[in-house]
């Protein structure tokens, strides 16, 4: 059972590779599944424990087919805490189908280098399944992934996702909540060199400014609405530090974006919202 901090900022938000995790406590079940965790300090946390799991980089064993697992958020103070529960269930199973749209298509052998995957949309260190590579026909399934809001993504080589819909429904730039099976994944890829623009640009600097401490984001202008929602796929933003005056950003589908040069020293304090700072 792994117990990792709610209250810091975690690298593994937006990692869908081999788990980077960070727990505070990790505690290891008896016969009967009882555990403790001893020295904890105060705060946020989530408890979470998968079958199988003997490390953050060895994929879940698999029992009657399925993986099981189970998290909760846990609050510590000084007291201690007794009597968490955690309810081990099977862990939902991703299914879908890319469509590869251009000339030529990718070969059996591409694909083979190629992934869909998932990423949570909650600062977490839960340890993360590998992503299987997609089949020769663009089928994937994804398992072993606890309930909870994800992002869709992949990783395609020399292609990029055009449109994203599960049941019907379109996600290309929101998140989803899973919560039991899903089959009905379907994405529409194109090349990159058919769809994707660069973006150059100067930036003109006081005097005395150094573009080492300057940051320019680059990110789609209808994340106005998406912001005020709070609903952020930061994925879909382009950072980029600037080393001298001139700067180029590639590569971009076709549509409107906002781009903001800030210093990295304005854009540090924790207490505000990316984009406040950003502002």
């Amino acid at each position: 059972v792994r117990l990792t901090s709610l209250t810091e900022p975690a690298m593994m938000q937006f990692s869908t590779g081999p788990p980077l995790s960070s727990e505070t406590a990790i505690g290891i079940t008896d016969a009967k599944g009882a555990f403790t965790m001893l020295g904890v300090p105060a705060g946020r946390y989530e408890a979470f424990v998968r079958v199988g799991i003997d490390g953050p980089l060895v994929p879940p064993a698999q029992r009657h087919g399925t993986t099981e697992s189970a998290r909760a958020e846990v609050s510590v103070t000084a007291a201690d805490v007794k009597g968490l529960t955690l309810t081990l269930r099977p862990s939902p199973t991703v299914a879908g189908q890319i469509a590869f749209v251009g000339d030529p298509p990718p070969t059996s052998e591409q694909k083979a280098m190629m992934s869909f995957g998932l990423y949570e949309d909650l600062l977490s260190s839960t340890p993360k399944p590998n992503q299987p590579f997609i089949r020769a026909d663009g089928t994937f399934q994804l398992s072993g992934l606890v309930p909870g809001r994800y992002w869709p993504t992949a990783a395609l080589g020399d292609w990029s996702v055009e449109h994203i819909t599960i049941n019907g429904q379109s996600y290309d730039d929101r998140a989803f909540l899973l919560d039991e099976d899903v089959s009905g994944v379907n994405v529409v890829a194109t090349r990159w060199k058919d769809r994707k623009g660069v973006l150059w640009g100067r930036l003109n600097l006081a005097p005395g400014m150094d573009p080492a401490d300057v940051t320019i984001a680059v990110f789609p202008a209808n994340y106005a609405e998406r912001i005020a929602g709070g609903n952020l796929n930061a994925r879909r933003i382009l950072f980029r530090r600037v080393l001298k005056p001139d700067f180029n950003f590639g590569a971009f589908p076709p549509g409107p974006y906002f781009i903001v040069a800030y210093r990295e020293a304005d854009g540090q304090d924790p207490t505000k919202a990316l984009f406040d700072r950003l502002a």
